[in-house]
């Protein structure tokens, strides 16, 4: 029911029924706000339209924190459509890109969904990041039920720093 929960997500948005978003799968998007000097690119990423099954744990019954990172180098996050319209987007000229994903892309120390799960894709990621040049990029998660900041070393002394908000009103 992935094409219905779309468009539901795009009704409670007020996203027009001539939007682009409307009419291609998946809820990504980006928006440029600021002069030109001043320019804030955010990035929201679709990590669940495209993905492809977590592999669970051997021995773990169904619970939250049962995931282990995949072998299978062809499993994707993001699906080929949405990384090619992400490499375009790291190429808007922007001094700061705000990355949004809804699951956690630095993070590795828990069983949970994570970008860990897929670490050649994560490493596509900051590879891209590093190839298109993209200065000043900065991601923002959740889907945790707390908070916390995150820095990581991506190669090349490029570091990455990963905020995680998650509601107020979770335990």
């Amino acid at each position: 029911m992935k094409e219905v929960s779309q468009q539901l997500f795009l009704d409670f948005l007020g996203e027009p029924a001539d939007s682009p978003r409307r009419q291609r799968p998946g809820i990504y998007d980006a928006r440029t706000f600021g002069p030109q000097g001043r320019r804030t690119h955010i990035i929201l990423l679709d990590t669940r339209f495209f993905r492809d099954a977590l592999t669970r744990r051997p021995g773990v019954e169904h619970g939250d924190h049962d995931y282990q990172p995949t072998p299978d180098v062809r499993a994707s996050i993001l699906g080929e459509t949405q990384w090619q319209w992400l490499e375009a987007q790291l190429r808007v000229p922007a001094e700061l890109h705000i990355i949004v994903s809804s699951i956690q892309v630095i993070a590795e120390d828990h069983g949970g969904e994570k970008w860990a799960n897929f670490p050649h894709e994560r490493e596509r990621l900051f590879r891209l990041i590093r190839d298109t040049g993209a200065g000043g990029v900065l991601f923002i998660s959740g889907d945790m039920h707390n908070a916390e900041l995150s820095r990581m070393d991506t190669g090349e002394g490029s570091l990455a720093y990963d905020l995680t908000s998650s509601g107020l009103n979770s335990g």
